[in-house]
């Protein structure tokens, strides 16, 4: 009587521990794919993204993605392709084609560091620079050149505007032009014991039709490195 006691405990206590052990690897399982789901979510938002504004508001929406050292651009009616030159190496190469069709052709637009900034009907923005100070180079595709660049620093990007089928924006003066400015910065002195230099912008225009640019006439003091 007591052999058979012990007996049924035993396999009582076996059948416990395998429907435990079933019933933990069932969670680790669960757990497993939840985590793969997750990781996947992660990586495709980080390396696609589709209709985002890039740049400045009225700009066309962009579809992007990013992998193995290109990065492509679709905006309008065009791509922009940029190719890494070497893993150890930031520059890149940039090309563009009508979307659709396997024909492209490369477009440097400076000789600094440049990036996609965003697109509008026919053309084509480049950010340049990698110091507080950048270029913006507007590239018309269909005209296959430049047709209108300025600098700028990032507190003048909140000048940044497109309405009526217009772009305006402040550009910093060359220093020739900025000794023409007949009027004084009340803040000149405040930034110069910053170590900042004092810079003019002058308001402007760029009419996306003509292509013609416009002077605003009104000039501001902005601080600069």
């Amino acid at each position: 009587m007591t052999k058979n006691i012990f007996v049924f405990c035993f396999f009582a206590l076996l059948l416990s521990f395998f429907f435990s052990c079933r019933s933990e690897n069932k969670q680790n399982s669960a757990s497993t794919t939840d985590s793969q789901k997750d990781s996947a979510k992660k990586v495709i938002s980080q390396s696609f993204k589709k209709d985002t504004t890039w740049g400045i508001d009225g700009m066309a929406n962009v579809s992007w993605i990013k992998e193995n050292g290109r990065e492509s651009f679709q905006t309008g009616n065009f791509r922009v392709i940029f190719l890494q030159q070497s893993a150890s190496s930031a520059e890149n190469v940039c090309y563009v084609c009508k979307r659709g069709e396997k024909d492209s052709f490369q477009v440097k637009v400076s000789d600094a560091p440049h990036r996609f900034f965003g697109g509008y009907e026919d053309l084509i923005f480049f950010e340049c620079g990698t110091s507080t100070t950048s270029e913006l180079v507007i590239y018309s595709v269909s005209k296959k050149e430049v047709v209108d660049k300025f600098l700028y620093t990032d507190d003048l990007r909140k000048d940044f505007q497109i309405k009526d089928g217009k772009l305006t924006y402040r550009a910093i003066l060359s220093e020739k032009d900025a000794k023409k400015v007949k009027s004084t910065c009340p803040d000149a002195k405040e930034w110069q014991k910053k170590g900042l230099k004092v810079g003019y912008a002058e308001l402007k225009s760029l009419d996306f039709k003509t292509l013609k640019v416009a002077k605003k006439g009104a000039i501001r003091c902005v601080p600069m490195q």
